[in-house]
């Protein structure tokens, strides 16, 4: 699925990305747009805030809180633009190795590997508690 889909982006050189309300809540993107960006396509994507830090102003934005004929119209403005301003559109492509640094594996393996360390932490400082608890309980204080 993720190869048809990358063809597809490399067919037609423009990625639309729509993320779901909890993937901009939590502040996640969508695979959607690495795939878009690993076929070097122009993105027309959301305001999602991840995409905003790490795509920043190499990605077309659509404002998704507008009514639906307004969200079409900033779509077509974009895709006319892709059309008419080639140029802008190539500068606009993102290289994948531009922006994976920040979220590579490497990178991710450190925030996963504090994260863990902070669920032990947390896991101790409950067992401590319990623990506590039991003695209250048994001399009942």
């Amino acid at each position: 699925m993720a190869f048809l889909s990358f063809k597809r982006y490399k067919k037609h050189g423009i990625s639309l990305v729509f993320h779901s309300d909890v993937h901009n809540e939590k502040k996640i993107p969508s695979s959607r747009i690495f795939g878009g960006a690993a076929a070097s396509t122009v993105i027309i994507c959301d305001n999602n805030a991840f995409v905003k830090k790490y795509f920043g102003d190499t990605v077309f934005y659509i404002d998704t809180t507008l009514l639906a004929e307004e969200i079409y119209l900033q779509i077509k403005t974009y895709i006319d633009t892709i059309h008419n301003e080639p140029q802008k559109a190539l500068a606009m492509q993102k290289s994948p190795s531009n922006f994976c640094r920040p979220v590579s594996h490497g990178n991710q393996l450190k925030s996963i590997m504090t994260m863990h360390e902070e669920v032990i932490q947390y896991e101790k400082q409950q067992k401590r508690l319990k623990f506590l608890e039991k003695l209250r309980s048994f001399f009942h204080l």
